[in-house]
Order: structure tokens, then C-alpha cells, then sequence
């Protein structure tokens, strides 16, 4: 099942759940991704929107 949340700031989004992945995308503060909750690495979070990883750290969720 996935929620929606918003960014909090410009982030980078990763090819793995680490610092040290190569970035995949950046995304812009404020913006909307679908996360899958199932799928959370070491608090980072699974986003659609392309594939990649945020850290749970810049997201925050949409009720």
C-alpha cells in the first residue's frame, strides 16, 4: 500500500538506500511521491516517481 508525503527540502533522490548510491533524480522541496511503506531500508523509504530511494529524514507525511 502506498501513501503520499511531501518533501521538505530539495533532495537527492538514490539509486540505493544510502548516501553513497548515485543519485538518480533530484527532487524539488514541496513535492509529492508515492511511497511504498513495505519497502523501507534503514529509514529510507521506496518512492514512484522514478526509482529510486529518499531518506525518511526529507519526507513528511500527507494525512
Amino acid at each position: 500500500m502506498d501513501k503520499q508525503y511531501r518533501t521538505l527540502a530539495n533532495c537527492n533522490m538514490r539509486q540505493e538506500p544510502s548516501t553513497k548510491a548515485a543519485i538518480a533524480a533530484t527532487v524539488q522541496a514541496g513535492a509529492i511521491v508515492h511511497v511504498d511503506d513495505t519497502r523501507s531500508t534503514d529509514g529510507w523509504y521506496r518512492v514512484q516517481v522514478v526509482n529510486g530511494w529518499i531518506s525518511g529524514e526529507l519526507l513528511e507525511a500527507i494525512e
